[in-house]
């Protein structure tokens, strides 16, 4: 593990991965030329789906499906995403370490120390919401101590979307 990546090395990142996979594209349409609104575009969907807890493995699986490849818009979409997302990984991962597999580092931690942290109480507070390995995160936590999260909703603003994912959530 290396050190956490700013916003510029990302882009840069992503604007390499991007270049190499230019010919090979449906978004590209074989052109070489990446130009910012493609990368941001692409780091924007990347960053999407690891709040939701997708690897690239996984999107790639996705593209096997007989459905998925009945669609040829879809598919090309995802089939450019996985590549994309993989490869950028691939790069990021040769010197840095990315804040948005912590959850997932975490919980490959604790699970192969299954007393780690059994004797703490654990309080998380101040969020507005939660990626899916970050739920998965605090689950494991679950199972082995005690989980207090609170979430706080501001007087007045009960219904605004923001909260909406908090006011489903069972007490």
């Amino acid at each position: 593990m290396g050190e956490y990546c700013d916003n510029a090395k990302k882009s840069l990142i992503m604007w390499r991965a991007l270049t190499e996979l230019a010919p090979t594209l449906a978004m590209t349409r074989g052109r070489g030329e990446v130009g910012e609104g493609m990368v941001e575009s692409a780091l924007a969907a990347v960053g999407e789906m690891q709040s939701l807890g997708i690897s690239p493995s996984e999107l790639s699986a996705v593209c096997l499906d007989e459905e998925i490849q009945s669609d040829k818009r879809l598919y090309s979409k995802l089939c450019d995403l996985s590549s994309i997302y993989s490869l950028y990984k691939d790069i990021l991962n040769e010197r840095y370490a990315d804040t948005g597999d912590d959850a997932d580092m975490m919980i490959k931690k604790l699970r192969e120390n299954p007393d780690f942290l059994s004797d703490t109480e654990i309080f998380v507070e101040g969020f507005t919401s939660f990626t899916e390995p970050q739920y998965r995160l605090i689950a494991l936590l679950a199972t082995r101590t005690s989980v207090s999260v609170a979430l706080n909703l501001p007087k007045g603003r009960e219904d605004a979307f923001e909260y909406s994912e908090i006011a489903d959530c069972q007490a």
